[in-house]
């Protein structure tokens, strides 16, 4: 079963949001319903380096899967799902995006 943590600035729509990349995942994994938990993880404003303090601010948004091996197709799939239920999100909800950062975390072998 996969979880999703999605760091995102704090917003009444967020949970349209983890309801969509938890549906998209699950889609992409041929999973069904309740196979997929997708959670929040309220954010603030990001930095970039090497720029002042006015420029230096931005705003990234992450994306973690954590979830077992499910071939290497499947998981950018599905990474590649959840980024663009983020980005979509954001157009849809007017929040600021520079970029999503999606990632799948494997749980360590025994």
């Amino acid at each position: 079963m996969p979880v999703i943590t999605v760091a995102v600035p704090p917003h009444a729509a967020v949970g349209e949001l983890l309801v969509e990349v938890a549906a998209e995942v699950a889609g992409e994994l041929s999973l069904g319903d309740g196979d997929v938990i997708a959670v929040h993880t309220p954010t603030g404003a990001s930095a970039t380096s090497g720029a002042d303090a006015a420029a230096a601010v931005s705003t990234w948004h992450l994306v973690k899967v954590h979830g077992s091996d499910r071939g290497r197709e499947n998981m950018e799939s599905a990474m590649r799902a959840a980024e663009a239920s983020v980005r979509s999100w954001c157009e849809r909800n007017d929040v600021t995006c520079e970029g999503v950062w999606a990632q799948w975390l494997k749980p360590l072998a025994p």
